[in-house]
């Protein structure tokens, strides 16, 4: 089933932390600092990221979010809406984003590497 993070709530990652779950995301999160947020050290998500509305996330200054999918072939963030990536940073996107007439954004002075098969 997995964890859902609502409109004005943040799934807050810290300390090395690794998740494995589904995850569905909505919205910018707490105090538009992220939906998903990678609050310090190096933190991975191995889990499906599925937007059910347009979302935000974002890594903050000398931390390090890592996000791909442990099945190799299945993207790791799906659906239709946007996905905003930001922060000060760094994110890594190591499996393909599939979110069709969605848009990828990326604003913030950290770094965004996409190393999967992705469009963007």
């Amino acid at each position: 089933m997995g964890t859902t993070v609502g409109a004005g709530a943040t799934l807050g990652l810290a300390n090395g932390i690794t998740l494995g779950e589904n995850l569905a995301l909505s919205g910018t999160g707490v105090g538009d600092l992220g939906a998903l947020r990678s609050m310090t050290g190096n933190n991975t998500y191995t889990g499906l990221i599925a937007l059910n509305a347009g979302s935000s996330i974002t890594a903050d200054a000398g931390s390090t979010l890592t996000l791909f999918h442990t099945s190799g072939t299945t993207s790791v963030i799906a659906n239709t809406q946007n996905v905003v990536f930001g922060g000060e940073g760094t994110i890594l996107v190591n499996s393909t984003i599939n979110i069709s007439t969605g848009t990828v954004t990326k604003t913030g002075g950290g770094t965004l590497i996409l190393n999967g098969a992705n469009p963007y």
